[in-house]
């Protein structure tokens, strides 16, 4: 039986991490992992503490990334739990000075584990399913450089791309809705709860 204080606590972790994130509020952001917790981004894999550094370097150099969490399903083992999360990443950038939202959607992949009493990430990766970049006030989007877009994976093709124009180092890898990345974190996960 589903322990309901477990499945609270984490869906409270999981909603809290975005606001914390996306208000600047990084010494609770900080709290969201175990001390050995681990970040991947498009940018790589980072610990807990480098994420939210960066984090907070971004912040403080006016990045403009918000994040939106929809669905959550948690499935608990003990003291692990896994749970998927529905997101949504929307970034405002300048193409050609034109005022652009990028928007990509996918999951968080979170690994979780109750240490002291305490639930909290030990491993968040995401899984990228689609995105594009719309121009904002009705503008016309700027032209694309199609050698850069298709680089990267269909999933997160135009995040990518703007970061790359930013000049941020973008992992091309990283899963997508299926494929055999996808299907190796989900067996990460299911290897996660059997106690590996």
């Amino acid at each position: 039986m589903t322990d309901c204080s477990a499945e609270d606590s984490i869906r409270r972790l999981i909603e809290s991490w975005v606001i914390w994130r996306d208000t600047g509020d990084f010494d609770r952001l900080a709290g969201a992992w175990h001390a050995d917790g681990r970040m991947i981004t498009t940018g790589g894999e980072a610990s807990a503490a480098e994420f939210v550094s960066n984090a907070r370097r971004a912040w403080d150099a006016g990045l403009d990334v918000v994040h939106t969490i929809g669905g959550l399903a948690i499935e608990i083992v003990g003291e692990r739990a896994v749970a998927h999360s529905r997101l949504m990443i929307s970034q405002r950038v300048s193409l050609d000075g034109i005022a652009c939202d990028v928007e990509c959607r996918g999951r968080f992949i979170d690994l979780l584990e109750c240490r002291d009493g305490r639930w909290a990430i030990v491993l968040r990766h995401p899984a990228y399913d689609r995105d594009r970049i719309v121009a904002c006030s009705g503008q016309v989007l700027p032209p694309l450089d199609p050698e850069r877009l298709a680089r990267f994976p269909t999933g997160y093709r135009h995040l990518a791309y703007v970061q790359s124009l930013m000049g941020m180092q973008v992992h091309d890898d990283l899963p997508g809705r299926t494929g055999p990345a996808m299907e190796a974190l989900s067996a990460k996960a299911r290897a996660w709860l059997d106690g590996d």
